[in-house]
């Protein structure tokens, strides 16, 4: 299952990326080049960051693997035992492996609200399948 990012994130990006573009502008048109354009840049940067935040994933949980795209090293990919057990109904997500209860790096402010609800829905069922 696919979960993207809040969209609050996102926002949040192309606001804090839209003040520095704009000043970053006027300056320019003002005949400062040299605080300008490099100020406009940042700007850009991060306008841009938060549109691909609308549409690239947060996570992916499947075929007994949690993946996120964002993170790189041994946190951006995740095993899931069979016997494990995952839980969303925390501020994150957890998997439980008979006593043994692992944080796993997803958290549920920065995950897309619907999204989570899915998740924790299919969690469920699948917990009531076993």
């Amino acid at each position: 299952m696919k979960v993207r990012f809040a969209r609050w994130l996102s926002v949040l990006l192309m606001v804090l990326g839209a003040v520095p573009l704009l000043l970053g502008l006027w300056l320019w048109s003002q005949g400062s080049a040299e605080g300008g354009l490099p100020t406009a840049l940042a700007g850009l940067a991060l306008f841009a960051f938060g549109l691909v935040y609308l549409w690239i994933p947060y996570f992916y949980l499947a075929d007994g693997r949690l993946v996120v795209p964002i993170l790189r090293g041994p946190k951006a990919q995740t095993a899931i035992p069979a016997r494990a057990r995952v839980d969303a109904s925390g501020d994150r997500l957890t998997m439980t492996v008979g006593t043994r209860r692992t944080d796993l790096p997803v958290r549920r402010a920065m995950a897309h609200s619907g999204d989570w609800a899915t998740l924790q829905d299919r969690l469920v069922r699948d917990a009531e399948a076993r």
